[in-house]
């Protein structure tokens, strides 16, 4: 192994090590502002004081496949983001164009109930599947028709989006309702970013337990991982720079 490349290594173990005692601490520590996770109770408290439902959209997001580990974060973002409305009068609503996830989206909706101790008042039928695949605009189209049919307070869509999602969006701002948008897509990042009122950018939406949840140990993991990140970027740029000098110098 080279002696540069060593150095480095050691570095990324040393650094590993002091943020790692940062998970141990008991007292959360603060994280960055992300307005998506601030602004997702409220649209919570909007939808029970409007008697309109919560739409959480989980787009193309499957099981068993490379997006599996997006689907499960999706869900547990969508479980929180369920919990405080279960007290409206106009159940959240949960949907999905692959029928791998329509359990899972399912079981959220029944553990938000019962974690709150109104699992009388679940409903499976609040969690509806529209078509998939090659047919990814008619989820888009279903989803701007269960705007108007079951009045919706607003959009939380998070999963697997295309470009497709663009009209999602712009139906949602022509009837007034807020948006949170987020894909494992490019291109579908890249609508969310541009049309929608609050964006989660990259791997925010893995964060959204912490931010969501109040619980200690996953907002110092999450602090943990952004001083990770800033650290390998240093690492980068200072690598890139010396590879430079060495490159102009010689």
């Amino acid at each position: 192994m080279a002696p540069d490349l060593q150095i480095i290594t050691i570095l990324i173990v040393l650094f590993t090590f002091a943020a790692t005692l940062i998970i141990r601490r008991r007292r959360p520590l603060p994280m960055r502002p992300i307005s998506a996770f601030e602004v997702l109770p409220d649209l919570a408290n909007e939808s029970i004081e409007a008697s309109r439902p919560l739409h959480i959209g989980l787009g193309g997001a499957s099981l068993g496949d490379e997006n599996t580990i997006l689907t499960l974060v999706a869900a547990e973002a969508a479980y929180y983001a369920i919990q405080p409305a279960t007290v409206s009068d106009a159940p959240p609503i949960v949907t999905t164009s692959e029928t791998s996830t329509l359990p899972l989206a399912v079981d959220t909706l029944r553990r938000a109930y019962a974690s709150r101790g109104m699992i009388d008042a679940y409903r499976g039928t609040s969690a509806r599947w529209y078509p998939a695949g090659p047919r990814a605009l008619a989820y888009s189209g279903a989803l701007t028709t269960l705007a108007g049919d079951d009045q919706l307070s607003s959009h939380v869509l998070v999963g697997q989006y295309g470009v497709e999602l663009a009209l999602v969006l712009a139906s949602a701002s022509r009837r007034g309702l807020t948006t949170i948008a987020s894909s494992s897509t490019l291109t579908g990042q890249a609508v969310a970013y541009a049309m929608a009122d609050h964006a989660l950018i990259g791997d925010e939406l893995y964060g959204g337990a912490a931010y969501l949840g109040k619980l200690p140990h996953l907002a110092n993991r999450n602090l943990t991982i952004d001083l990770m990140r800033w650290f390998l970027i240093v690492i980068l740029l200072f690598l890139m720079a010396y590879n430079l000098a060495q490159q102009y110098g010689s």
